[in-house]
């Protein structure tokens, strides 16, 4: 697989996926030094092969393949939280909530394995890397997996914009799943059902809501960025 940008590449690096670079001639990089392979390209070159977002950079990554939840049942035994994604379709959105899940302590995202965006190279761009030290889970059936969390002490709780209780008057304690709903629909009615609450954002002006990425962001540092809520 090929990531593109400064923060994929470099956080590649660091996380030991990467095993070849490739640097367009005249790159702003500042004196980075790899010790992998390193190919130079001219402007023409690189600007054909990789997108004109790759800030002169780009690097081969091994696969990102996502797990099921059987095989990491263990640690999802052990940790806060996780994010329960419901058919996000842009990658940047998708990119840009892995990046705050990953601000906020999360190392888990759970995934339909159907009808959402692909784990590509825009995602890890709009990641920021982040994706390097993210698992993420796919499964069909996502209100099993949240009777599946509940069975394990999670308390599940959805994000919709019609909801009567806000975020901030929810209470949050223990292990909790947060769903964050497509950028069309929202959560799903099945999943909404499966909630253990559901709370709103907030918000004024004219248009009335905020996109997957900018909710997701605003729930997190709510939920996880500081101690919980007593």
């Amino acid at each position: 697989m090929i990531v593109y940008g400064k923060n994929p590449v470099f956080e590649a690096v660091k996380a030991a996926k990467a095993h070849k670079i490739y640097i367009r001639k005249g790159a702003a990089l500042y004196g980075a030094n790899f010790n992998l392979p390193v190919q130079m390209m001219n402007k023409g070159e690189f600007d054909s092969r990789f997108h004109r977002e790759a800030q002169g950079i780009a690097a081969e990554v091994d696969e990102i393949t996502p797990v099921c939840l059987d095989d990491v049942t263990e640690e999802i035994l052990k940790v806060k939280g996780v994010v329960i994604l419901d058919r996000i379709q842009d990658p940047n959105n998708y990119g840009a909530i892995i990046r705050s899940a990953h601000c906020f302590g999360i190392k888990h995202i759970i995934a339909p394995r159907y009808h959402q965006a692909n784990i590509s190279p825009a995602v890890c761009k709009a990641s920021a890397g982040a994706i390097f030290y993210t698992t993420v889970i796919e499964e069909t059936n996502l209100s099993a997996v949240c009777a599946r969390l509940k069975g394990m002490g999670y308390t599940v709780t959805a994000c919709d914009t019609q909801a009567e209780k806000t975020l901030k008057e929810a209470k949050f304690s223990g292990k909790t799943a947060v769903i964050i709903g497509s950028e069309g629909r929202g959560v799903r009615s099945g999943l909404l059902q499966n909630a253990d609450q559901i709370v709103r954002i907030p918000i004024q002006g004219r248009i009335d809501s905020l996109n997957a990425a900018g909710s997701a962001a605003i729930a997190l540092y709510e939920i996880f960025g500081e101690s919980f809520n007593e």
